[in-house]
């Protein structure tokens, strides 16, 4: 036997009515007592971010203290981390907007998320390779990899593009090294390449390109000399094996868009920014660093693209002043009061079934089908 629901041939418009003004009460509740939610590894990511503003500060009071200007026009936040348009040092164009984008300690909390994310932990082993085009990125790095306890080998390129550590005495090599002498951080670069076109310096006159290899030796750091990007390649992996004294690598981290890094022009077009758990066939094609851990199922943190990145986590392009610590979603993020949500959802599923089935609502319905019948006449005699 089948069974029988009572269903209203008609909804009552003022039943309707007062659902749908609960309803969109509950809702405005829900929006209004919106709380903010820590994200994960909040702790690290303050630490870090805190770390990466001192060495800004630091490397600013060092740039002028080395006599080198700062540049107001092209660094409105004086950051001290906005080189010159053009140098004798300079390998590429570069943007302006990113670098000053990138000029953000809070990029340091974005790189520990994504180490996080990548797996990796403290003590772990990490390969990095960097120029010098975005020197507070890899200041932001260098924070990061302290705050997680890592252990990087990190080889260097000594150039830079436009607006980058691209100043003759304070290239990044310079930076680093001040960074580590001064006891921000642990470790620094065990070699460095010239970097530029095919990772030799080509094009730049011969005086630069012999100014960047003293500079490279009397920091101490080894020399690399191949003679193109498949030699350079190869010698940077053999650096990298051999530095690891058996251990394996828990992640390459790229800063910028070294030829030998990232893999040249193809190179860069199937790579993601952020961070590449896996790669495509064409990716492992192409022969570069990021390629080579890559096939060895190494994450790679693939630090380029700023400004995209930057929106990502909601940090400011090209902020006119220091952002303060602490600023972006990638720290906290305004999110629904899950409890107050559901029950809410609970309110109005109630109020419907209330409404629709109390003798209240079936009064409504059965008053206006009663209004809507015509009276009946009065029989004649």
């Amino acid at each position: 036997m089948k069974k029988v629901y009572w269903r209203p041939r008609r909804v009552s418009t003022t039943v309707l009515t007062l659902i749908a003004s609960l309803s969109l009460s509950v809702v405005g509740v829900v929006e209004i007592f919106k709380r903010e939610t820590l994200q994960p590894h909040y702790k690290e990511k303050i630490e870090a971010a805190q770390l990466a503003e001192e060495m800004f500060a630091a490397l600013k009071t060092e740039r002028l203290r080395r006599g080198i200007p700062l540049t107001p026009k092209a660094d409105p936040s004086q950051s001290g981390l906005i080189g010159s348009a053009v140098s004798d040092v300079t390998s590429v164009p570069g943007n302006l907007i990113a670098k000053q984008t990138s000029a953000n300690p809070n990029f340091a909390a974005v790189i520990v998320e994504m180490l996080f994310d990548a797996g990796v932990k403290p003590g772990d082993l990490v390969a990095v390779g960097y120029s010098g085009s975005f020197p507070a990125i890899n200041a932001a790095l260098c924070a990061a990899l302290e705050v997680m306890k890592a252990k990087p080998v990190v080889i260097s390129s000594a150039t830079a593009s436009q607006w980058g550590a691209n100043l003759n005495g304070f290239l990044w090599i310079d930076m680093e090294d001040f960074l580590f002498r001064s006891g921000l951080m642990s470790f620094k670069s065990i070699a460095a390449s010239l970097g530029g076109l095919d990772d030799i310096g080509q094009g730049m006159e011969l005086d630069a390109q012999e100014g960047l290899e003293k500079s490279i030796t009397n920091l101490g750091l080894h020399l690399l000399r191949a003679n193109d990007v498949d030699a350079a390649v190869e010698e940077r992996v053999t650096l990298y094996k051999t530095s690891s004294e058996g251990r394996p690598y828990k992640a390459y981290i790229n800063v910028g868009g070294g030829t030998v890094s990232v893999g040249g022009v193809q190179g860069k077009k199937v790579y993601t920014p952020g961070l590449n758990i896996r790669a495509t066939n064409n990716a492992l094609r192409v022969n570069s660093i990021m390629s080579h851990f890559m096939r060895e199922g190494v994450p790679v943190l693939h630090l380029v693209n700023v400004v995209s990145l930057a929106r990502s986590y909601s940090l400011p392009v090209a902020p006119p002043i220091m952002p303060n610590i602490g600023e972006g979603s990638i720290f906290s993020r305004q999110e629904y009061n899950k409890p107050l949500a559901a029950m809410g959802i609970v309110i109005i599923i109630a109020s419907l079934i209330g409404f629709l089935r109390s003798g209240f609502g079936v009064r409504l319905i059965q008053s206006r089908i009663k209004d809507s019948e015509p009276a009946k006449s009065e029989p004649m005699v």
